[in-house]
């Protein structure tokens, strides 16, 4: 509604105070009831807050770019729709091949080094695809985007074990399912926020704050937007990289503070 309407329209303003009351009301009743949704008592583990925010960063990050990628292949590119789905299959088939690898290599050398890795590969993954333009063909677009996919595959099967790690061994079941809601909630976000970001850059290049379908811009405003958002997502993988290295820091606390106490 707020990029249709603008932001400063009145249900537009009503609903967002809105949201934060029911936000509020939410995490008040789950404190006081006997079986929550959510056991907000996991917040209080600070490596599995820094672990499940990683991954949440990293899905609103992937979830923004699969909604705007189809935009730039159908509209400027001019693709059709079934090479537009084979273009995009390129990110999903490098995930598929660099999970289990990934996995596997944490068992050997920790989940910490391999989310590291995966996000700074996610990292150069997204300021590549921040070359893409009106001239780029398919398989520039594919090399483009190859990093996106192989750093997402690194980075979530070790994170996914460092969630699942750092949760209390009676609580499994729940931590998982707040794995899923970081996953589903990031996706979603993604969609919202990186979208809006880019309807309003491309409001701001044309000067047209007016435009509703934004796809009728001139293509130079589109291809600076999506370049303008490819860097934004990058900036935001490089927040979860520092996040996840507070984390390996109170890892590497915390394993020492283990040592001092059993050599008593």
């Amino acid at each position: 509604m707020g990029q249709q309407n603008g932001f400063a329209h009145p249900i537009v303003l009503m609903l967002l105070p809105t949201s934060f009351v029911f936000f509020i009301g939410f995490i008040v009743v789950e404190l006081r009831v006997d079986q929550p949704m959510i056991n907000l008592d996991l917040f209080q583990n600070p490596l599995l807050c820094v672990n499940l925010l990683t991954g949440f960063i990293t899905f609103v990050a992937l979830g923004g770019i699969f909604i705007l990628i189809p935009f730039y292949l159908k509209v400027i590119l001019g693709f059709k729709p079934i090479i537009i789905g084979l273009l995009m299959s390129v990110i999903p088939i490098m995930m598929g091949i660099f999970s289990p690898i990934s996995g596997a290599l944490s068992d050997h050398f920790g989940s910490r080094p391999m989310t590291l890795l995966g996000l700074i590969v996610l990292f150069f993954g997204y300021i590549t695809a921040s070359t893409l333009n009106a001239q780029t063909d398919g398989l520039g677009f594919m090399i483009r985007i190859l990093g996106i996919g192989i750093g997402t595959g690194i980075f979530l099967s070790p994170n996914n074990s460092a969630i699942m790690g750092a949760g209390p061994k009676n609580q499994l079941g729940i931590v998982s399912g707040l794995m899923a809601i970081s996953r589903t909630l990031g996706q979603t976000a993604g969609i919202s926020i990186i979208g809006t970001l880019w309807v309003i850059r491309i409001r701001s290049l044309t000067g047209n704050w007016e435009l509703n379908d934004v796809t009728k811009a001139p293509v130079s405003a589109q291809i600076q937007a999506l370049q303008f958002i490819f860097i934004v997502v990058a900036t935001m993988i490089f927040i979860g990289f520092c996040f996840s290295i507070s984390g390996y820091i109170l890892e590497r606390k915390m394993k020492y503070n283990f040592k001092q106490i059993t050599s008593y």
